[in-house]
């Protein structure tokens, strides 16, 4: 009878540490942080990447990291005007952009890549729709933030050619001009009198974020580059 006893003991106990091993193991399991990669998302997670380097088109111009900060600004305005998903980007180094999409497929990330490259051509138009100015007529960089007397926020544009521009402005008086990234409408402007200076102003009737919103894109549109796809090291 004590032999018996001490085996049901025995086998009691044994089902109980295994119980609690069981336990523990579920608890340590439930416990354990989410594995995530070096962007933060969980690993699992449909992740699409695009990196992209900022190639110069003219000698003399080099991307610096204020430039990139305006291109990753743009890209990411453009993109939700568009109505596309909004990446995470960072900025790599003076001259890439790494950009990493969450859950879209590769259909779309097509189409997101050939709206990017499309959308970074700046161009000046006619009510009729004519380009009258364009990318390279822009000084690199030179659209900033200013105020008018009534203090309402202003774009300002700076042109390398004069005469272009009071040429263009001479024969459009009276109408209005817009301002395009790709086929993305930033503003229109009523044209009163020709200008005759080297600059511009834009009053963008709207507060000052938008304004800076419209100087960056300008200026990441006054950029001579192009943006040169890279793959792997992503």
């Amino acid at each position: 009878m004590l032999a018996r006893d001490l085996y049901v003991l025995n086998k009691k106990k044994i089902s109980v540490f295994l119980l609690i091993i069981m336990i523990m193991g579920i608890a340590a399991a439930c416990s354990q942080p989410v594995m995530t990669n070096e962007e933060g998302m969980e690993l699992g997670e449909k992740e699409q990447v695009i990196l992209f380097e900022a190639v110069s088109l003219e000698e003399g111009f080099v991307m610096n990291k204020q430039r990139l900060l305006d291109l990753a600004a743009a890209i990411d305005s453009l993109l939700k005007k568009g109505g596309y998903t909004q990446p995470e980007i960072r900025i790599i180094g003076d001259n890439r952009l790494r950009l990493a999409f969450p859950d879209i497929d590769q259909e779309e990330l097509d189409g997101t890549k050939s709206f990017i490259h499309q959308s970074l051509k700046l161009t000046v138009r006619s009510e009729e729709g004519a380009i009258v100015m364009e990318r390279k007529d822009f000084i690199y960089g030179g659209a900033f933030v200013g105020f008018n007397m009534d203090e309402e926020p202003m774009v300002f544009t700076t042109y390398w050619d004069t005469g272009k521009l009071e040429a263009v402005t001479n024969r459009l008086t009276g109408q209005s001009i817009s301002y395009y990234m790709g086929e993305i409408e930033l503003i229109s402007v009523h044209i009163d009198a020709p200008l005759t200076g080297a600059m511009a102003s834009i009053v963008t009737k709207s507060d000052v974020s938008h304004a800076k919103d419209i100087a960056r894109m300008i200026n990441a549109g006054s950029h001579p580059i192009e943006l040169k796809e890279l793959t792997g090291g992503l």
